[in-house]
């Protein structure tokens, strides 16, 4: 109860404080949202975590190098009469692998290998070095056909995922301008908070004083048969607005402070430009500019190049593959590198490989589910964009008619302040009894109240147009 008093007194004497204050206009509240938010800070670290779904995909054309240095000891015994007593083999091999987005592979391979043999008797006779020197050099291009044929499917995955970055940069702009509109709708509830907490206090004086009205009156012997007790009533009810008030301004503003990381000792002064703003002319919107259908536009792209991936790779595979190979055998390491640079012993080859599946029928089955997930992309763009040009229409109304119903209650407030005027001056006159000026206190105050939830709403619709219409935070 005392965290309550205490508000209310700050609340009170708010023009003594200046420095112990924190000025916030709408404006200045989407800046602080988009700087400070714990949300927006989350929504951009998961952005920069899909950024990895990009780099995977391009991951399939990097260079793949591998090296293999071994030694090799062979003296085991075996069957064969001509088997040698001893292998001794020191070597490496070094090879170079890349993947194109035209539905190639190429690997180069370089080989060399030394090799020290102790020969049987029986291969004496044949005049072999003991020490040899093998040098092997491979170029290999295969190349995809049909079923990626010049790297459609390769290609179209990438694409896939290019795009796929941008539907999360617009998913981004859609959760920021969420938590955006969030933060506006703490803002705002705040705002109608405090101005409620101060038409409670200036309700509650206005009690105080006829009390005091009524007690002189009392001593001079003019009161009516229970118009002190009344009076009190409506006080204490005044009294327990005020109390309720305040701990609703309590507990929002200090929601709308640590929303935006504010000093918590410090109160809110609400800054408005306008209380109540003209209503915009809205220039018209194109729908296809708005995020939300560029998100399902995208999805029904996706879609249609899923599709055609699944197609795609539905068909047989069918590789070209080319090999040249060419190979230096010497006493000496350089004497066989030698030979191998001058190509005198050179391979070649080129072979077809065909590969199919048959017997499941799943590739059907894929092929008519992707088939499937496009179509459904299409028909989703279509309701998107209906429902879209309904919540617009829908919203502008909304902001048409708040528009009106805001002006309406600062004409009905002026009126019950006029006739609380004149009430209340008739009854200082004795010409009413004091259950008039108590309908119109009471009257004038939910007029009051009436008009700054109108003033709430109609800044909160003009927050939703902006945000329906991409207005609210722009890229």
């Amino acid at each position: 109860m005392r965290v309550v008093w205490v508000l209310v007194l700050s609340v009170t004497s708010f023009s003594l404080a200046q420095a112990e204050t924190i000025v916030l206009s709408p404006q200045k509240l989407i800046d602080l949202s988009l700087s400070r938010s714990n949300e927006v800070e989350q929504i951009r670290k998961q952005r920069k975590s899909q950024e990895i779904e990009l780099s995977r995909v391009k991951t399939g054309y990097d260079y793949l190098v591998s090296v293999n240095p071994y030694y090799s000891l062979n003296k085991a015994e075996t069957l064969d009469a001509f088997a040698n007593e001893k292998d001794k083999r020191v070597g490496y091999n070094l090879t170079l692998e890349k993947k194109t987005n035209f539905g190639s592979q190429i690997k180069l391979a370089y080989e060399k290998v030394g090799v020290n043999t102790v020969f049987s008797t029986y291969n004496l006779s044949r005049n072999i070095p003991e020490t040899q020197y093998k040098d092997v050099f491979t170029l290999e291009w295969q190349q995809s056909l049909w079923n990626n044929a010049f790297g459609r499917v390769d290609k179209l995955e990438e694409r896939k995922a290019k795009e796929q970055q941008k539907y999360y940069d617009y998913s981004q702009l859609e959760s920021v301008e969420n938590v955006v509109l969030n933060s506006m709708k703490l803002y705002w509830d705040a705002y109608i908070a405090q101005q409620s907490l101060e038409e409670a206090m200036a309700s509650r004086k206005r009690y105080n004083e006829l009390l005091k009205t009524v007690l002189r009156k009392k001593k001079l012997g003019y009161t009516a048969p229970g118009e002190l007790a009344r009076t009190k009533a409506e006080l204490e009810k005044q009294e327990q607005r005020v109390k309720l008030s305040s701990q609703q301004y309590l507990y929002l503003s200090t929601k709308l402070k640590q929303h935006l990381k504010l000093d918590l000792q410090k109160e809110i002064q609400f800054s408005l430009e306008k209380e109540i703003p003209e209503l915009p002319q809205l220039a018209k919107r194109e729908m296809a500019e708005l995020r939300e259908l560029k998100k399902v536009e995208i999805q029904k792209d996706q879609a249609s190049r899923q599709q055609e991936i699944t197609d795609s790779q539905s068909r047989a595979e069918w590789n070209l593959l080319t090999r040249i190979t060419s190979t230096g055998i010497e006493t000496t390491g350089e004497d066989s590198f030698d030979e191998l640079a001058k190509w005198t012993k050179p391979t070649y080859y080129v072979g077809l490989n065909l590969r199919f599946h048959f017997g499941s029928g799943n590739m059907e089955a894929e092929k008519r589910n992707a088939m499937y997930l496009a179509q459904l992309a299409e028909i989703q763009l279509k309701i998107t964009n209906d429902q879209l040009l309904l919540d617009m229409d829908n919203q502008e109304n909304l902001l048409k008619a708040s528009f009106l119903v805001v002006q309406s209650a600062d004409k009905l407030l002026e009126f019950r302040n006029q006739a609380m005027k004149e009430i209340k001056r008739a009854y200082s006159q004795g010409r009413v009894d004091i259950q008039e000026l108590i309908n119109a206190y009471n009257a004038q105050n939910l007029a009051a109240t009436e008009k700054i939830q109108a003033v709430g709403e109609y800044h909160m619709n003009l927050n939703r147009m902006a945000a329906l219409r991409d207005e609210l935070v722009i890229k």
